[in-house]
């Protein structure tokens, strides 16, 4: 992986407690393009009009997290709001034998248009594709608590 080594885009350690989920992106099937045009079509943010973060009914209830709560998504490099959707669809991964819970984040929400809420590029620091050096921050380890930002 290409990494580009800047105090405003920090990376965890692998294994970091303080970041102890695996977060990935997605797209919708509502929001077929990108965030920019899916956020300024009335009709795609009509059927999914804002953000919300998958989460497993395991990791719900050890958080006491129940389905539309607020919750906030922190990494090392910022901290989102944004509803949560309790879904079976997560199921946690087993690596080195340990249970590591997955969050699922749509990416297509941005603080403008129709279709609103916090932006998943907040938490993802930038990491090239080894091979183009493109943007590849589609999974990465995060925090999870019940709550909201407090905004300033």
């Amino acid at each position: 992986a290409k990494k580009w080594q800047r105090r405003d885009n920090p990376y965890h350690a692998v294994g970091d407690a303080r970041y102890p989920y695996v977060l990935t992106t997605y797209r919708l099937t509502e929001h077929h393009a990108g965030g920019i045009p899916t956020r300024m079509v009335s009709t795609t943010a009509e059927l999914q009009p804002e953000g919300f973060a998958e989460i497993p009914p395991e990791l719900a209830r050890e958080k006491g997290i129940e389905n539309l709560d607020w919750v906030v998504i922190s990494t090392a490099r910022g901290a989102i709001e944004t509803r949560a959707l309790v879904t079976e669809r997560l199921w946690p991964l087993e690596i080195d034998g340990r249970r590591v819970f997955q969050i699922g984040l749509p990416w297509h929400f941005g603080w403008e248009g129709y279709a609103t809420g916090d932006i998943a590029n907040t938490l993802s620091a930038i990491v090239g594709d080894p091979n183009t050096t493109i943007h590849e921050g589609k999974a990465f380890t995060c925090d999870l608590r019940k709550g909201r930002l407090v905004r300033r």
